[in-house]
């Protein structure tokens, strides 16, 4: 893996990730198998190419079935070519529209308040990067935090961060009602799922950590682009946390990750060539 060492949000972190799948982006389309998603005049036009008579009101599954090698019309789910589409052009140079809403600036504001409750609470070494890159995919993934080794030595580089890091975590502080939900069902919150996986599937980490916070904060200091928490205190809403271990899932969103870095870099090829 490759460690970016930038702050989050600022044009090197941008640069960085640009026309790269990243974890706060991954889904259920991520994952393979593909799914084939001809439709009925689709079929119908193969079947013509290749001469094989059929049915012109046949049922779908019956078309289908006639064509001599159905694998090979497997085509892209619907999201996963929206993404590929996205990232194509962000690779041409698109500005992202950086845009947060109230929830989203309060929750970046009391992020770090979040993290120091997270260190306190693992008792690990830990350090913040920007962004993280696989060594040969287009893949990526920006962690909240990230877990070294308890044999850190004081002496170490901060640059061999791969050789050290055992671990990541997803920081959050969200609504004290989101907050209340998360605490109720006890699980890896489903909005988060794919997320977690992606950075263990960028960074070959073994597990990954998600660790939620909510200060209640007795004053605020708020700019249009900026919250800062100027006091705050625990609160009565206890903080949540939950280890998720690197699994068949990690190693399946892994796979559909390679087989979707590998249909970008097909279609970046066919535009760069429609560009030439």
């Amino acid at each position: 893996m490759i460690v970016h060492q930038c702050v989050q949000r600022s044009t090197e972190w941008h640069a960085a990730r640009a026309g790269k799948f990243t974890a706060s982006e991954s889904g259920p389309f991520c994952a393979p198998p593909f799914e084939i998603s001809l439709s009925v005049p689709n079929i119908c036009d193969q079947l013509d190419l290749a001469g094989i008579p059929h049915k012109k009101n046949g049922k779908r599954a019956d078309l289908l079935s006639l064509l001599p090698n159905p694998e090979q019309y497997l085509t892209l789910k619907d999201g996963a070519q929206s993404a590929i589409d996205r990232k194509l052009a962000e690779w041409a140079g698109e500005q992202r529209n950086d845009f947060q809403t109230d929830d989203m600036k309060r929750g970046n504001a009391l992020e770090p308040i979040a993290r120091q409750q997270y260190r306190t609470m693992l008792g690990l070494p830990c350090i913040e990067v920007g962004f993280i890159s696989h060594d040969s995919l287009p893949i990526g993934c920006s962690p909240d935090d990230v877990v070294l080794s308890e044999d850190l030595d004081e002496d170490a580089d901060p640059a061999e961060i791969g050789a050290l890091m055992i671990g990541g975590a997803e920081i959050k502080a969200p609504a004290w009602h989101t907050q209340i939900r998360y605490l109720r069902e006890g699980v890896l919150p489903d909005e988060y799922l794919h997320q977690v996986h992606h950075c263990m599937a960028v960074t070959g980490a073994d597990w990954w950590d998600f660790f939620s916070f909510c200060p209640h904060v007795t004053q605020w200091t708020k700019t249009r682009d900026m919250w800062v928490a100027d006091y705050w205190e625990a609160g009565k809403i206890p903080s949540f946390y939950i280890r998720t271990h690197r699994d068949e899932f990690t190693e399946q969103l892994r796979q559909g990750l390679e087989e979707l870095a590998a249909e970008f870099l097909r279609q970046k090829a066919w535009l760069e060539h429609l560009a030439a």
